[in-house]
């Protein structure tokens, strides 16, 4: 399975140094038998040529927020809607899960309650205990796009998780990101003036709290093979 990568923004140089960019944080997330992986950096304006570039799709990350006026949005959103049409398997991480709702009819935009960061709990559908990942978010999804069934929510975050039919899974949360990657962008980030008021203290006091990065490895990676799958017969 080639599994394409939508690298939607560069984050700190200090943790690119430590544990690279959010796309080399995935291809480790999900590495498995069978699976390749292929990188676009759609934030520097550099695009696949359409949904038959890759079997399969994911979105990452980014310091930036989809409804700022970047470059990238726009040909990313509708890069968006041409693989939803061409059935093609997509997930989307915090910024992916945002650019989805927004590419698709959903609303984005700051949650007044601040940001969001380190282990989390969420309810997920279908499991009977919360699964803690790291978050890193003051932006989320305030309105779901039609058709998407909201799959898991967390501490202030009504809309953690969106699944559309069998085609398109996203999470806020940050699967790829260990204590590690939390820590040293905690690090970076500290004494950034858009960081102001973020709880940093609160997340470092959670940090080794066991987190549930294999269940989202497998979840994302299984369903992207089995929605690959299903095309392919």
């Amino acid at each position: 399975m080639k599994i394409g990568i939508l690298h939607c923004g560069h984050t700190a140089p200090s943790v690119i140094a430590r544990h690279g960019e959010y796309a080399e944080m995935f291809q480790r997330l999900l590495a498995g038998p069978g699976r390749e992986f292929v990188t676009w950096d759609v934030v520097d304006g550099k695009f696949p040529d359409g949904p038959g570039d890759a079997d399969a799709w994911v979105m990452t990350g980014s310091p930036l927020g989809v409804y700022e006026p970047h470059g990238f949005i726009a040909p990313l959103e509708a890069l968006t809607r041409d693989i939803v049409a061409a059935r093609r398997p997509l997930a989307g991480i915090c910024f992916g899960h945002q650019l989805i709702a927004q590419a698709l009819g959903g609303t984005v935009g700051k949650y007044p309650g601040g940001w969001r960061m380190g282990p989390q709990p969420y309810r997920v559908d279908g499991m009977p205990d919360p699964v803690t990942l790291h978050a890193w978010h003051q932006d989320q999804v305030s309105v779901a796009p039609p058709d998407a069934q909201v799959i898991a929510s967390g501490p202030d975050c009504a809309i953690a998780g969106m699944a559309i039919g069998s085609r398109v899974l996203s999470l806020q949360a940050h699967p790829e990101f260990t204590d590690g990657v939390v820590t040293d962008l905690i690090a970076a980030r500290r004494d950034a003036a858009n960081f102001a008021n973020a709880p940093f203290a609160e997340a470092e006091a959670k940090l080794g709290a066991p987190i549930d990065r294999d269940w989202a490895a497998q979840r994302i990676g299984t369903f992207l093979e089995q929605t690959k799958a299903r095309i392919d017969g």
